[in-house]
């Protein structure tokens, strides 16, 4: 009998071992899982939501105002045709007042020497701006991009999947440690 017990015992101690372990193994894949679909959900999606050409001719030494909004986070501003006297300043909402205001502008984004210029904020208005002695004429080219991340619902998933992989993983660290410290405690008692 106590031979059939001592298997048994060591039979029991052997099938949790393989548990502990293949529950290591599950926490460990739920959280790379759960990495791997908080990545994929942070990827953006990119596409063209509007173009604007505006055209036109701009008298010599003046400036001429476009009052169009564009919403979206993503701008690119192009010239596509106006001669090396023709410059173009791109203006978000509080630019847009203080230029109202006063009348001051910052520097053009766009010249002869850049011809485009992209913006990572939502753009008020376009200041076309003439330094040259002719009247000259333009065709600025304005494009507006949405960004998306059409997998965020994934981190949905995610999360429980990675804090429970974490969670797991910490208190069985933690419940190894108290094992090892009350063993190594009862051993110091015995010997």
């Amino acid at each position: 009998m106590a031979e059939r017990s001592r298997i048994r015992a060591s039979f029991l101690a052997r099938l949790r071992g393989r548990r502990d372990v293949l529950a290591l193994a599950v926490a460990v894949l739920a959280l790379v899982l759960g990495i791997a679909l908080s990545i994929l959900a942070l990827i953006p999606e990119i596409e063209l939501a509007e173009t604007a050409t505006i055209t036109g001719a701009v008298p010599a030494v003046s400036r001429e105002n476009v009052s169009r909004p564009f919403a979206l986070g993503l701008i690119e501003v192009a010239l596509e045709s106006g001669n090396c006297t023709v410059f173009v300043t791109a203006l978000d909402a509080t630019q847009w007042a203080a230029y109202l205001a006063s009348g001051d502008l910052p520097e053009p984004q766009i010249s002869c020497r850049h011809r485009n210029a992209s913006f990572g904020h939502p753009v008020r208005g376009i200041i076309i701006e003439n330094r040259g002695l002719r009247n000259e004429s333009y065709r600025v080219v304005i494009r507006a991009f949405a960004v998306r991340t059409p997998l965020a619902i994934v981190a949905v998933g995610a999360v429980p999947l990675m804090l429970g992989g974490f969670c797991y993983l910490t208190l069985s660290a933690v419940r190894a440690t108290v094992h090892r410290f009350v063993s190594a405690r009862q051993g110091e008692k015995k010997g």
